[in-house]
């Protein structure tokens, strides 16, 4: 199957009333795991997803891979795997991101126009949003529902989602009401973390700027004392 489309291209060209589930784990490190997953509804789209061999890029910016289904260096793919339930398959997609690589993702560039991440190193924040509107149920008519899954590790400060359970904000999207995007704060030690070291940094360059300007101020004194008292004896 030799296609230069996304993941998502494919999923919407051969799905029939295609339902789609996205999942993103945040963990205390600031990494991004990012997993989706296809399933077949017949014995066509069976063949499609065994025989596809088309390695799908994970940043949208990294150079596009021609039309064949061959990596390039330097170039960063999902993990994929087969796997068969009952008389269907199913194919995971999956990578991890580390905290200021997640804003490249494919999967969510492909749905969304934009995508921000920002920092509060005050407040100890990181803030996720997207674009207003979820351009694949405009795109695809054939997809019907997609949900996203987020679960956080650390405390989540505010966030738009449409259900909340435990750790996991989900967000559900029809063709009825794709107009909404994203809205996520977390409350992020990794970023305090920094800011806190980078005070502490801050700190001790002061001190040595303070502790070798008294040094030389001290050694100035010791200089013209020294001066006052050759000048004193050369007139003697």
């Amino acid at each position: 199957m030799k296609l230069k489309i996304f993941l998502l291209l494919f999923i919407f060209l051969f799905c029939s009333g295609c339902e789609v589930e996205y999942r993103l784990v945040i963990d205390e490190q600031n990494t991004f795991l990012e997993s989706f997953s296809l399933r077949t509804e017949n014995a066509t789209e069976d063949e499609l997803l065994v025989e596809d061999l088309f390695p799908y890029k994970v940043f949208y910016d990294d150079p596009d891979l021609g039309d064949y289904p061959e990596k390039l260096d330097g170039v960063a793919y999902y993990a994929t795997e087969v796997l068969k339930y009952g008389l269907h398959y199913e194919k995971k997609f999956q990578y991890e991101f580390i905290n200021h690589q997640f804003y490249r993702s494919s999967a969510v560039r492909t749905c969304y126009e934009n995508i921000y991440m920002s920092e509060d190193a005050n407040l100890g924040t990181m803030t996720i949003r997207t674009s207003s509107k979820f351009l694949c149920m405009e795109s695809y008519p054939n997809l019907t529902n997609v949900t996203i899954r987020v679960h956080v590790s650390q405390p989540v400060i505010t966030s738009n989602a449409d259900k909340i359970i435990d750790q996991e904000y989900i967000w559900y999207f029809n063709q009825d009401n794709y107009n909404k995007g994203i809205f996520l704060t977390i409350q992020n030690d990794e970023v305090k973390k920094v800011e806190e070291e980078t005070s502490n940094e801050q700190e001790n360059h002061s001190s040595y700027f303070i502790v070798f300007s008294l040094l030389g101020i001290f050694i100035l004194f010791l200089l013209g004392i020294f001066i006052y008292n050759y000048k004193q004896r050369n007139h003697s």
